[in-house]
């Protein structure tokens, strides 16, 4: 995986323990070549998307203050390319036909698959579209 770029993963949750879940769900490799950057609600993300511009964003739909998906419109506002992968445990079809509408790349259910997770990721680092 020499041809790797350093991604910086955006991971957005109001669980610490979820939000660690979700990077130890990661493979070695990833990690390797990644920097993770965290936010607690879906204010913080944006003004944290506006500072570190990541490659990607793993968010959580259900959050205080601003929900993941007020959060990922606002942020695609700032860059409409941005891969947001939402990440929650409603698994109702019009909730990921809303947040596919609203912007979302793709919706993961929790517990979040590892290889979903790790194909996700290894497309978006040698510059593929999910």
């Amino acid at each position: 995986m020499e041809n790797l770029q350093r991604l910086k993963i955006m991971v957005v949750d109001d669980s610490l323990s979820a939000r660690m879940l979700l990077k130890n769900a990661f493979s070695e490799s990833i990690k390797k070549h990644s920097v993770f950057i965290e936010a607690a609600d879906g204010e913080e993300a944006v003004e944290l998307f506006k500072k570190e511009l990541p490659n990607i964003v793993f968010m959580d739909l259900t959050m205080p203050k601003m929900n993941g998906k007020e959060a990922l419109e606002e942020i695609k506002k700032i860059a409409p390319e941005i891969d947001i992968i939402m990440v929650t445990a409603d698994r109702q079809k019009e909730t990921k036909k809303e947040l596919l509408a609203a912007g979302a790349t793709n919706v993961l259910n929790k517990p979040v698959d590892e290889d979903e997770l790790r194909d996700i990721c290894a497309k978006i680092a040698f510059g593929n579209k999910i």
